[in-house]
């Protein structure tokens, strides 16, 4: 999961019933011009979406890119390195 660093599992979904009216993911995901499992994806933090795809599901929601810019890392960014406790207490 990709949840310590991708906040669009709960941002996504709290978007879609701000929305004027509701939206459904179907209907943002054809607004976006982007798949309904890519969505669900990001929904779930399985994923991210590159820049571009962000970009068009804020304009399909109404709002500027830097709202969703600031929920999440882009793919170019790479996922932060891990923890590792063990080598940082200087176990061999």
């Amino acid at each position: 999961m990709l949840k310590d660093f991708n906040n669009l599992g709960s941002w996504l979904p709290k978007q879609l019933k701000r929305y004027p009216g509701g939206i459904s993911v179907e209907r943002l995901a054809n607004r976006a011009g982007i798949s309904r499992t890519a969505l669900y994806r990001w929904m779930q933090d399985q994923d991210r979406p590159d820049e571009q795809s962000m970009i068009r599901v804020c304009q399909a929601l109404g709002l500027p890119p830097e709202e969703g810019f600031r929920q999440y890392v882009p793919k170019r960014e790479g996922r932060p390195p891990l923890y590792d406790d063990k080598r940082k207490r200087g176990r061999r």
